[in-house]
């Protein structure tokens, strides 16, 4: 699915990724997360400085659950800083209860 992005990520300027990026993820579709994870992972490597900016501004912008999750889990297990786990371990005590329906 992102493919595209991932060779993108090898020609692009900085911006361009860095657009690409957030326009990919602001066109999410809920519970369709799965094709994220590889482009997580390459963003996570790639710019972690970008991604970890990027998880906190969809946290409090985005509306994709399912995806503030994901970038919760992102930071809250980072290799990059103490920071971004503590950060991810806030938005995390954020989140709405979990309700099941039935």
């Amino acid at each position: 699915m992102f493919d595209n992005l991932i060779q993108l990520s090898r020609s692009a300027s900085e911006q361009d990724f860095r657009l690409a990026i957030l326009n990919a993820v602001i066109c999410t579709p809920h519970r369709q997360i799965a094709p994220f994870i590889p482009l997580f992972n390459l963003v996570n490597e790639k710019d972690p400085r970008f991604f970890g900016q990027l998880a906190v501004w969809y946290y409090r912008n985005g509306s994709v659950h399912d995806l503030k999750q994901l970038f919760i889990a992102y930071l809250a297990t980072s290799k990059f800083s103490d920071e971004y786990r503590e950060a991810g371990i806030a938005l995390m005590q954020e989140l709405p209860p979990y309700q099941v329906s039935g």
